[in-house]
């Protein structure tokens, strides 16, 4: 073999080499880049750049939308994901704005809520005190009652789009047997007409013998009307265990979360009359209010709660969503917080909403402080990770520079 044949050989075998070489640090720089680890986020809230004022939406701003209603009624949000919007209700009507501006679109159509076709004292003068959107666009709404089989039935309100005509769909006693308050907290779950609407009642009542906490009715309009609610009854939860806040965890299962009271947030499982009940949680604070849905964001199902209190002290939560039905004991740890400082205003009843949404693709937490105004946050995803992505990327990039330089 000639000496020139020789050398093309070492050449080529060390051109290989080299090849398996880069090939064993992209594999190593991958996994790198990409650890198990990873998977456990790193969660930061920041204020929505270009909502409001860096973030909030001020009562000035918010009592400036409302064509009826007033300020001190704005109990409750919701994200319309058929429209990206976010719905807010007025006492009276509900009102939509823009989800990235915070700017005023339009009030929905109340016809219903202030004429014959509805109720016109609504419940202790907050006839639309809540607000809910199915994942196709179909907005719900209730008034507030303290006595929903007596003088002041439950009433509920549908619209078919945020442009469509009100219409009421239920009136009664929420499908408890002793008149109870209602309309604290109400959530719909799933698309309509396959879903459900799930209403917390504000004290323990009694259905045919058993203690009921909260009831439920399919979405499903018959004759343009919602059928009966059903009462879910059991043992175990705290007194207003569902009142303030109940979030579907997943298609019949759902968690409650109490009035204030620390120790007595509950699972459980059933749409169908009875639960199987799954114990209490404790979360961090006592005073937190109002619970989201639950949504999946960056791969991990989230809820978010919001504490009220002084200035200084208004503050949101994420939360695992996981640990809702796998924790039974114990303070639930949270994933990241943040205040809520802007707004002074006595927020006098507590009051609080909040609801997950997205802007430009991102998911954004909003969260209402009752007489103060909207805070938005938009969830950011983890550091690390989003540093790491940028390293390997680099990395990466320099190896291919490197053997493109070693061919030619």
């Amino acid at each position: 073999m000639s000496r020139v044949a020789s050398c093309r050989i070492a050449v080529v075998g060390r051109a290989h080499a080299f090849a398996r070489f880069l090939l064993m640090a992209a594999v190593m720089l991958l996994a790198a880049c990409f650890p198990e680890s990873a998977k456990a986020q790193t969660w930061s809230l920041t204020p929505l750049s270009g909502f409001g004022a860096s973030g909030w939406l001020s009562n000035t701003t918010l009592t400036s939308y409302l064509v009826s209603g007033s300020n001190d009624r704005i109990r409750s949000l919701a994200f319309n994901p058929s429209t990206g919007n976010l719905l807010f209700a007025t006492g009276t009507s509900v009102g939509s704005i823009n989800a990235a501006t915070g700017a005023f679109i339009a009030q929905l159509d109340n016809s219903a809520i202030l004429t014959g076709t509805g109720v016109s004292s609504g419940g202790i003068n907050r006839t639309l005190s809540n607000v809910s959107v199915t994942s196709d666009g179909v907005v719900y709404g209730s008034n507030l009652t303290t006595n929903s089989a007596g003088s002041v039935p439950l009433q509920i309100y549908r619209w078919a789009s945020e442009s469509g005509t009100s219409s009421r769909v239920y009136s009664g006693n929420g499908g408890v047997g002793i008149g109870a308050r209602m309309g604290d907290s109400l959530v719909a779950v799933g698309s309509d007409p396959t879903g459900v609407l799930a209403l917390g009642s504000g004290t323990v009542s009694t259905n045919s013998g058993q203690t009921s906490y909260y009831s439920v009715v399919p979405t499903a309009l018959t004759s343009g009307s919602l059928s009966a609610l059903t009462a879910i009854t059991g043992t175990g939860a705290a007194n207003q265990g569902f009142r303030t806040g109940i979030v579907a965890v997943d298609s019949d299962s759902f968690f409650g979360l109490a009035a204030g009271a620390i120790g007595s947030n509950v699972v459980v499982t059933g749409t169908t009359g009875t639960w199987s009940f799954d114990g209490t949680r404790t979360i961090q604070n006592a005073n937190e209010r109002s619970i989201s849905t639950v949504t999946n964001v960056f791969g991990t199902p989230l809820v978010a709660t919001m504490q009220v209190g002084n200035v200084g002290i208004n503050t949101v939560r994420l939360y695992n969503a996981s640990s809702l039905s796998t924790s039974t004991s114990g303070t639930l740890p949270f994933l990241v917080s943040a205040l809520i400082s802007t707004g002074s205003t006595t927020n006098g009843n507590a009051s609080v909403g909040i609801a997950f949404g997205t802007v430009g693709g991102n998911p954004v937490l909003y969260a209402l402080n009752t007489n103060n105004g909207i805070q938005a946050f938009q969830i950011v995803p983890e550091p690390t990770t989003t540093l790491a992505a940028g390293v390997c990327t680099a990395g990466l990039a320099a190896l291919m520079l490197r053997r493109r330089a070693r061919k030619s």
